[in-house]
């Protein structure tokens, strides 16, 4: 069976406890204690197939030094979250981004998404336009969405379009393959002397 690990970097406070908590529990949980490095597990069926997928949550979660530790080295997709309600976790999203490209270092970029979440309060309260959310993706060149971990709006939809996107063939520039059907490709491109 497959497996996933999608680390998931963002300010205390942006949800990213919860958008676990909806993904794997399918309910909501407001009374969260993120004091420890988390991993949420459960398995999935996208298009039809069966996988397993850990959501690292890594602790400390500010935005610092000390934010990449045992968990992130493992991951193989990134989750950047930002509060639509905070423009301050927004901006910080934009000076984590080198660091995260850096570490998670595939051809073709690291496998990410940025993600807006809590969309499901009242736009008042709305720091964040859903266009700059759009802009600041366009800019990393990935893929953007918006979700409510308190509705589950959107999250199983992360979710699955995260596996699509792992599934396809991508090589570390280490050269260590990231996949079955890599290595399969490059068994038979591999030519011998004799």
């Amino acid at each position: 069976m497959e497996e996933w690990k999608i680390a998931m970097i963002g300010d205390v406070g942006v949800g990213k406890i919860s958008f676990a908590f909806q993904a794997v529990n399918g309910c909501f949980c407001d009374e969260i204690d993120p004091t420890l490095d988390e991993i949420y597990r459960s398995q999935f069926v996208v298009d039809d197939r069966r996988c397993t997928v850990d959501l690292l949550l890594p602790y400390p979660t500010k935005l610092d030094a000390g934010w990449a530790n045992r968990l992130t080295y493992t991951a193989q997709a990134w989750v950047l979250v930002y509060s639509i309600t905070s423009r301050a976790s927004f901006d910080h999203l934009i000076a984590l981004f080198p660091q995260v490209a850096t570490h998670a270092k595939l051809e073709g970029g690291p496998v990410l998404v940025v993600l807006g979440n809590k969309c499901d309060l009242h736009e008042a309260l709305r720091e964040v336009p859903k266009k700059k959310g759009e802009e600041l993706a366009r800019w990393f060149g990935c893929h953007f969405c918006e979700t409510s971990a308190k509705t589950g709006q959107n999250v199983g939809r992360v979710i699955a379009d995260l596996v699509r996107m792992l599934r396809q063939p991508r090589l570390a520039i280490s050269g260590v393959d990231s996949g079955p059907q890599k290595r399969e490709e490059r068994r038979k491109k591999t030519c011998v002397i004799l």
